[in-house]
């Protein structure tokens, strides 16, 4: 018994000293001069809400921003004025921060009184010590709403509506396009509609003012609360959000995390970071399903009529299968043997990926049915690979679901096992390309989803047409979107069939010219998925440092640096670039790019950027 309990007392001693090592290396990480974003975190709520942070680091290593998660205890242990001079911005993720300790309002006080940044997410600081609500928020004094009203609500403080954002500069400013909006207010999307959101009942106070209301939340009880917040406090500014945005990224809804952030960190403070799209232009991925006879007649009409152009590289997913919806009824697109001189035309114009596992509604049907497990998927997805790379000669990385049914993680893990690199995803819609969650996990490290965008329910031109869309509402929709990647430095995916083109003729047409146009002009490119999901993989193995005492900006690849991009603020100098860097500006950054003509995988711009 003495032996159990010496061994026992050890154990405890040990892990209290890794423990305090840990502490001890992270606040010391704080003391250092060098730049990031602080992601503040209550250890205590990590076994419930862990996979909120991980939502987060996700979405900020996606958006090239430097980073670093913080112990709100250790943190309150330091001077915020010294803190403040390289790490100007804090972050407040939802879940992980429910209960805070007294001490953090007082601190953060006084880093926004010496020119901080706050990022508020849904209910920080609500609960105490026993776990019990409090009166109040511990910030709403500062947010100017009071985001806790178990007192006077009881459990219907917590309630689901939608966000509305009421006029086009709010949602221009906050990066949600016209086409995300269902009756032009209502944060929607794809098949939904209007998304319906856990949102808390937020009574507004005295001081704040309806221009720091960027967004409100419509209730199903008829009432209007504030969604989104924006204002200056002190010498600097917070923003406070009133859905759970981690809760909402870890479940297949990666929007609202990823513009809110760039919204506050890209728009709001201005913080030096990577652009997550190659040599700094936003892309577009256009999207061709191919799935059966019938694109026998459409693909040879796209090419006479030159809906296919080799200067606009495409994403082309086929169905290569000799059956559609069960064996033997002729309704094959047939790649490896009728239907193969198309696949190697379209090849000229993009990139060849797989549509599913060989019969369209077959593979599907049989996957919503239960009837195909992982094992069925592997094979099918399988046999359609092998016979379009018999074809195109290269490997098939890229993937289109058949009517969209992928089951995660499980269909995504097939992929990853097969190699691939990339697939369309009805799921995070309206999004960037990004390694998807769900179920609170990441579904793959190695897989990027590309979301559809969609104009409103609708993502096809048939469903556009069967929702009564006029043929000059799909031309808006599609310039419109090229011209929303071009300013936003961002990538989206649009998707549709060949057979589809007859009903929209014209809007595809002038959607083309118009791309043709940016192109060349280098305001947008036109690329595959797999092109940006490489892109991806590369920024994230990117390193990148800043220390402003030190007047260091440092970048590192092991591979190359070609096409990174880094957005400095206008308030930073710079000059004197060398060789294989271009240097682009618009009315929030400087643009720096790394081309094809820098021959190292090392960059250290000390010696050109001064602050």
């Amino acid at each position: 018994m003495k032996k159990f309990t010496v061994i026992l007392i050890s154990l405890v001693l040990i892990f209290l000293i890794l423990f305090s090592y840990k502490n001890i290396i992270q606040i010391y990480s704080l003391t250092r001069n060098d730049f990031s974003v602080l992601i503040l975190y209550n250890p205590n709520s990590l076994k419930n809400f862990g996979y909120v942070l991980d939502a987060y680091k996700s979405v900020l290593d996606a958006e090239g921003v430097i980073h670093r998660d913080v112990n709100v205890f250790n943190l309150i242990t330091l001077d915020p004025v010294k803190i403040v001079r390289s790490k100007n911005v804090i972050l407040f993720p939802d879940g992980v921060n429910q209960y805070l300790p007294i001490e953090v309002v007082q601190w953060i006080e006084k880093y926004l009184e010496n020119g901080g940044n706050v990022f508020f997410c849904f209910d920080p600081g609500i609960k105490n010590f026993n776990n019990a609500y409090l009166d109040e928020g511990l910030f709403s004094h500062i947010i100017g709403a009071n985001y806790i009203t178990y007192k006077q609500y009881g459990t219907s403080c917590f309630t689901t509506g939608y966000l509305y954002i009421d006029n086009k500069n709010n949602q221009d400013f906050l990066g949600i396009p016209y086409w995300k909006l269902i009756e032009g207010h209502l944060l929607g999307g794809y098949s939904y509609g209007k998304f319906e959101y856990p949102v808390a009942v937020v009574d507004r106070k005295e001081n704040l003012n309806d221009k720091e209301i960027y967004a409100f939340i419509n209730s199903k009880d008829g009432k209007k609360y504030p969604g989104v917040i924006i204002k200056k406090y002190q010498k600097g500014v917070v923003m406070y959000v009133n859905l759970p945005l981690g809760y909402l990224k870890s479940y297949a809804d990666d929007f609202p995390l990823r513009t809110f952030l760039r919204t506050f960190l890209f728009k709001v403070v201005k913080i030096p970071h990577l652009v997550d799209v190659p040599y700094g232009t936003g892309g577009l991925v256009v999207n061709w399903h191919v799935d059966s006879s019938i694109d026998w007649k459409s693909i040879p009409y796209m090419i006479e009529n030159n809906y296919l152009r080799k200067g606009i590289e495409y994403s082309i997913d086929i169905t290569a299968g000799d059956f559609r919806d069960k064996p033997g009824d002729g309704l094959w697109f047939d790649a490896c043997d009728k239907g193969k001189d198309l696949v190697r035309k379209l090849a000229e114009f993009g990139i060849i990926g797989s549509h599913g596992g060989w019969g369209h509604n077959f593979f599907s049907n049989n996957i919503m049915k239960g009837v195909f497990g992982e094992k069925e998927i592997y094979e099918y997805v399988l046999n359609n690979n092998q016979c379009l790379e018999s074809i195109t000669g290269y490997k098939i990385t890229e993937y289109a679901a058949p009517n969209g049914v992928h089951p995660q993680p499980l269909a995504t893990k097939v992929l990853e096992k097969l190699g691939m690199s990339c697939y369309y995803y009805t799921g995070d819609n309206g999004s960037s390309p990004n390694r998807t969650f769900i179920n609170g996990k990441m579904v793959s490290d190695k897989v990027v989803a590309f979301p559809i965008s969609s104009l409103g329910k609708d993502a096809s031109f048939f469903e556009m047409k069967k929702a009564g869309k006029t043929e000059e509402d799909v031309k808006k929709w599609l310039f419109a979107i090229t011209d929303y990647v071009s300013k936003e430095h961002t990538v989206r995916l649009i998707y549709s069939h060949p057979y589809d083109i007859l009903l929209y003729p014209d809007a595809l047409k002038g959607f083309l010219d118009y791309l043709e146009s940016l192109q060349k002009q280098k305001m947008v490119q036109v690329k595959p998925m797999s092109y940006f999901a490489n892109f991806l993989f590369k920024l994230l193995n990117t390193k990148f440092e800043i220390d402003f005492s030190k007047n260091k900006i440092s970048l590192s690849n092991k591979e190359n640096l070609e096409g990174i991009t880094i957005a400095v603020p206008k308030n930073f100098l710079i000059k004197d670039l060398p060789r294989g860097l271009t240097l682009k500006e618009d009315s929030d950054y400087q643009y720096i790019t790394i081309t094809k003509d820098f021959d190292f995988n090392v960059l250290d711009l000390s010696f050109y950027i001064s602050k």
